[in-house]
């Protein structure tokens, strides 16, 4: 049995890290996978490809108006598109870093909230699901990074924006469906891109390893069970929530 067979899943930032592993899931559970970012993904995947600048409203009207056209609807978004920029401490964050790391982070996953909310309501309903993090929930203060100022007050703010959403879709009788995944530190290219830049990337790697109870990173691949559940049926009761898969960092 495939719960989400046939189903229209777009995933942004789906050419790569996490968004890469759940758009190749969704495939192999028989859904439509639809790729939206600003860079094109890896030759031979089972999935479409919109151009999508997560940032720009104008680009999101003209992606999903390709996705409509194409298919009628949209039954599952998954905000995962996400950046974290260096110098990102609270003394060295640049008002550019700042700006951008929001836009991305923050502003990219409200608009996919408002714009593709709307498609899926129109349609009998759907499933949003927001890539937060566990520094939307805890600081890092050099644990593992150098500085996530930025990027823990965007992660923050997609929680409580998750749980805003998902009581106002609800009051509205959408049956539109909004839930956040809050991962831990993930093997993706953006972590291990981190650690072959660092002075010392064999300390760097351990200090992450250290903090997660597990004694390692997760693989982008064990996250999407998560993503699958939320959004098919099986979590039809399930909406404001958020599902913590960090390896028991934040259980300290």
């Amino acid at each position: 049995m495939q719960p989400l067979r046939n189903k229209i899943a777009l995933v942004t930032g789906g050419a790569s890290g996490l968004g890469l592993a759940c758009v190749k899931r969704f495939a192999h559970e028989g859904a439509k996978a639809i790729i939206g970012d600003i860079a094109p993904p890896p030759a031979g995947l089972d999935a479409e490809y919109v151009r999508l600048d997560v940032t720009s409203e104008e680009s999101w009207h003209a992606a999903l108006a390709e996705i409509v056209d194409r298919h009628g609807r949209i039954d599952v978004l998954l905000n995962g598109a996400g950046v974290a920029l260096d110098g990102d401490d609270v003394f060295g964050c640049t008002q550019e870093t700042w700006r951008r790391t929001i836009a991305v982070n923050l502003d990219g996953t409200f608009l996919g909230c408002k714009l593709v909310s709307e498609i899926m309501a129109a349609n009998g309903g759907g499933s949003i699901i927001n890539i937060a993090s566990i520094n939307g929930v805890v600081g890092d203060g050099g644990i593992v990074a150098e500085g996530v100022a930025a990027y823990s007050a965007s992660k923050g703010a997609v929680r409580l924006l998750t749980r805003s959403a998902a009581l106002d879709l609800a009051a509205r009788a959408t049956n539109v469906r909004c839930n956040a995944i809050l991962p831990g530190y993930f093997a993706t290219p953006m972590v291990l891109d981190y650690l072959a830049a660092h002075p010392h990337p064999g300390q760097a790697r351990s200090r992450i390893e250290t903090a997660h109870p597990l004694g390692r990173m997760g693989l982008p691949h064990e996250l999407t069970g998560m993503v699958m559940y939320l959004a098919s049926s099986r979590s039809a009761a399930v909406t404001g929530a958020e599902f913590v898969v960090d390896g028991g960092y934040t259980a300290r």
